[in-house]
């Protein structure tokens, strides 16, 4: 029985038996800063890293590194490089760097608008450089709230989101409902607006 079992087993060839004596490999887009006296840092397109010594950075780099390295099968994973005739890594690689632009293809669905810099208040937490509530001059000109709705509809999003800014956005209550009117009227795109407002002294309503 048993040795029925070895010649049964000896049809079988060892892995290494089936994989290239020499590898070749391309190198992926990545990048790499000293981590510390030793070590090197490198990362990649989709996030992924690897700390690695000199020596083998520099092997990694001459394409010297064969399957035995301890760093070849890290980097392979990790997308650093890929062999020839490969092409799942490279889609692979493809749908990772998509999944993590995504965002982008939105801009940003949050924009801004600061109707005035006057304020009627002082809160000592404000980082906001503040007018005192007669100085007009620093109120948004229509001109000014025009551009920055045609600007504020250029995002790609689908889903946009307008917050009044200060100063106190009620001390030019009227550039308010202008720009808040001008988009419901121009614009059917979903949007949310906000108010950043304490509200005080203020008889306005909407």
């Amino acid at each position: 029985m048993n040795i029925l079992s070895e010649q049964v087993h000896k049809k079988f060839l060892p892995l290494s038996d089936f994989l290239p004596t020499n590898s070749q490999y391309k190198l992926l887009p990545f990048r790499f800063i000293r981590f510390d006296s030793e070590q090197y840092l490198l990362t990649n397109l989709v996030g992924e890293y690897y700390l690695t010594d000199r020596t083998t950075l520099h092997r990694f780099i001459q394409k010297e590194l064969d399957r035995n390295d301890p760093a070849f099968a890290p980097l392979r994973a990790r997308h650093f490089f890929y062999e020839d005739g490969e092409t799942s890594p490279l889609h692979l690689l493809a749908t990772k760097y998509r999944t993590k632009q995504a965002p982008l293809a939105d801009f940003t669905g949050l924009h801004m608008i600061v109707p005035t810099l006057r304020c009627n208040t002082s809160c000592t937490y404000c980082q906001v450089s503040h007018k005192n509530t007669s100085a007009s001059a620093c109120d948004m000109t229509n001109e000014t709230a025009d551009r920055a709705v045609d600007f504020m509809f250029k995002s790609p999003s689908s889903h946009l989101k307008l917050e009044f800014q200060g100063g106190e956005p009620l001390l030019n209550f009227d550039m308010v409902r202008y720009i808040v009117e001008r988009t419901r009227e121009a614009f059917p795109c979903p949007k949310r607006l906000l108010m950043n407002t304490l509200g005080k002294d203020s008889n306005r309503s909407s």
